[in-house]
């Protein structure tokens, strides 16, 4: 926006310098007798008068000259010094973009404009981009009206694609396909045509808003559609879980050689398992497994291991188990609660407590969700005693007791053993609500007491020992 200036400038600098040159250059026609001596005949014709007022107007020439050359490389230093600003502040909220530090943009943005700096349109479009980022329509659509209003610098000018992308990337965020439509209309009136960018932000806003046959007639109309267009589309028809139109985009993308991020494929694995399609989500498994740029992380797995833990898939858990770690992953707390649920949800109280051990064999320490499996493991088999005795486990770690592992102990474990009656639950009724609120240290007292004198009751080596 400012480099066409900046040559126009030094090209003017190096004509009139070159001029300024020629004129000192010239003869000295104040020296008549020596000019006098090789056209003898010229100074019969013209006067002196004549050579000394040429002599005079040269001279003042050549002075307006660089008169003129001072004033232009003092305007040539200032537009540099305004546009290294104007570059150095775009750079500085490119990066803050870039590292999503949106803090940091706003007072960079409220210190130019408490600085009184006019405003580029470099600049404000990168501040409405940021906007954009963090969903903040009302700051966007503000500055875009000020960009069209011709407030920003060079004068008079207008939007540019960069702004019209920046709003449709805002709108797109908040599946707000009816105002991105009417901002592509605009786009159209004044001449400016869609790019990359546009279609993306097309695809993701008619996605957030499941408008799936807009959305594909947006894809139909890119002449060449890239990864990140393909990506985009089957993350969006992912959401949508239209595995149909799915399958068909991502055959299409192999034929044309379309990287497709793996993040699409996690995603789709996930919406496969939350939708009870197991058997979609190992195809696309499979699938992720043989794209070169698809890297399967920890995330993947688990979402995989909860589907097949929920349908009680025994072989196929422990067998995805041991794939996890033949590929170098460490499983971490959420894995093993997974492989712990798996005992509990197929009925072999073993299991939980193999997968439990798993913990300290991996360095690692169970929370409370492990131990909440745990117990009810060991209560869905009666084993009253082994239940109390890892709530005693529980209660010599650090991990905080909650109000709703409480009820749950209370009345899985010790109520439906037999231990407690009705009575006793009510008179915990106004300290256990069930909510993640813990216990105050009186509160604790009482109930370890309380814990103490049930225990009491119970009758030892009953139950088979496991």
């Amino acid at each position: 926006e400012y480099g066409g200036f900046q040559l126009v400038m030094n090209i003017c600098l190096k004509r009139l310098k070159l001029h300024t040159r020629k004129l000192s250059s010239l003869p000295p026609f104040l020296n008549a007798s020596v000019y006098s001596k090789k056209t003898s005949k010229h100074l019969q014709k013209v006067s002196f008068n004549r050579f000394i007022g040429r002599t005079y107007r040269i001279s003042t020439t050549q002075k307006n000259l660089q008169k003129s050359t001072q004033v232009l490389e003092k305007k040539h230093a200032d537009a540099s010094e305004e546009f290294e600003t104007t570059n150095t502040l775009r750079e500085k909220l490119l990066s803050c973009s870039v590292q999503k530090r949106f803090v940091k943009a706003d007072q960079i943005w409220k210190e130019a404009q408490n600085s009184n700096m006019p405003l580029h349109i470099g600049p404000v479009n990168q501040m409405m981009l940021i906007y954009a980022q963090q969903g903040r329509l009302k700051e966007l659509n503000t500055l875009f009206q000020a960009v069209e209003r011709g407030e920003c610098q060079p004068l008079n000018s207008k939007p540019n694609i960069v702004s019209y992308n920046a709003l449709l990337y805002g709108l797109s965020k908040e599946g707000l396909y009816t105002e991105m439509e009417e901002v592509v209309k605009k786009m159209s009136q004044n001449g400016i045509n869609l790019d990359e960018r546009s279609y993306l932000s097309l695809i993701i806003g008619y996605g957030k808003s499941s408008q799936v046959d807009k959305m594909i007639s947006v894809f139909k109309t890119i002449p060449k559609p890239s990864s990140e267009h393909y990506s985009r589309l089957l993350f969006a028809l992912s959401r949508c879980k239209n595995f149909k139109l799915l399958d068909e985009y991502l055959n299409e993308a192999k034929r044309k050689g379309a990287a497709i991020n793996a993040r699409v494929y996690s995603v789709t694995i996930s919406e496969c398992v939350k939708a009870d399609k197991m058997q979609e989500a190992l195809k696309y498994f499979m699938i992720m497994k043989k794209e070169p740029s698809a890297k399967i992380d920890l995330l993947v797995y688990n979402t995989l291991l909860h589907g097949l833990v929920k349908e009680k898939k025994l072989e196929q858990s422990v067998e995805l188990y041991q794939q996890l770690r033949k590929a170098g992953l460490q499983p971490t707390v959420n894995t093993i609660n997974i492989m712990m649920s798996l005992g509990y949800e197929v009925k072999k109280p073993l299991l939980t407590i193999q997968y439990f051990n798993d913990f300290k064999r991996n360095g690692l320490f169970p929370n409370l969700v492990a131990y909440t499996i745990l117990i009810k493991t060991m209560a869905q088999f009666n084993q009253t005693e082994r239940a109390i005795d890892f709530y005693q486990l529980l209660e010599k770690s650090p991990i905080k007791i909650t109000n709703s592992f409480l009820n749950m102990f209370l009345r899985e474990v010790l109520y439906s053993a037999g231990l407690i009656d009705k009575s006793d639950l009510n008179m915990w009724k106004n300290v256990i609500r069930g909510d993640e609120r813990v216990l105050t240290p009186e509160e604790r007292e009482n109930l370890d007491a309380w814990m103490n004198m049930i225990k009491g009751r119970s009758k030892k080596n009953v139950l088979p020992h496991l």
